[in-house]
Parts: C-alpha cells; structure tokens; sequence
C-alpha cells in the first residue's frame, strides 16, 4: 500500500514538473499563443500571404521593462519573438501578463536580464 501511495506522489511530481517545461515564467502558453497569432492576422503581410493561425509559431519570450526602468523591476511585460512556419516574415510584440493582449510598442522595452528569455525552438 505504502509503494502505491509513493509512486502515485511521484508520479504526480513528475506530470506537474513536465507541465511546466512549455509555459516559461509561469505564462500561459495556450493563451499566448493565441493572442500572438490574433495580433499576427491584422499584419498586412500575413494577410496577403495567406496565412492562417496554426501557420504563426512562438520563437521565443523575454521578460522586459521599460527602457530605463530596470530598477523599478519586473512588472509583468514581455516581449514575444514570433515567425510564420516558413519563416518567411519575422516580427515582434509586447503584451502583459495581466491581459495578453498582444500589442505594437515592443521598441519602447528592453530584456530584464534577471529573468532573461525563453526560446521555444530549442
């Protein structure tokens, strides 16, 4: 009894450490996914390519802040590094965890270096 009762603690430890490894920095990455590939399909070029949303991937995510307020700290910005699967257009945007909205403006941020990037290619 004890055996099943430590593999079954082990196994959830195991599923909730492996649920993790696709939602850096404790992001949704369904969500963010979607909101990334909403904001892609008004871009003129994905639009004319005739691109659809499953052909928007993630390549990667950074934790930012302002430019010139890494003092201040994290505040829930991020910018998301994104690219058509033919890797053909190649583009970038801000958003905040608080709504995921997913917005134009990324130029006014910086990487917060004490959180760093993630990279969904890898």
């Amino acid at each position: 009894m004890k055996r099943i009762i430590a593999s079954i603690l082990v196994s959830g430890l195991i599923l909730v450490g492996c649920g993790n490894s696709n939602t850096p920095f404790g992001l949704d990455g369904e969500r963010l996914q979607e909101s990334v590939a909403k904001q892609a399909l008004t871009y003129a070029t994905i639009e004319k390519g005739g691109y659809i949303e499953e052909d928007i991937e993630l390549v990667s995510v950074c934790a930012a802040v302002k430019k010139g307020n890494a003092a201040f700290g994290h505040q829930g910005d991020y910018v998301v590094f994104w690219q058509t699967l033919d890797e053909e257009i190649q583009e970038y945007n801000w958003f905040n965890e608080d709504n995921y909205i997913v917005e134009f403006g990324a130029n006014s941020y910086e990487e917060y270096e004490d959180m760093g990037c993630h990279n969904f290619k890898e």
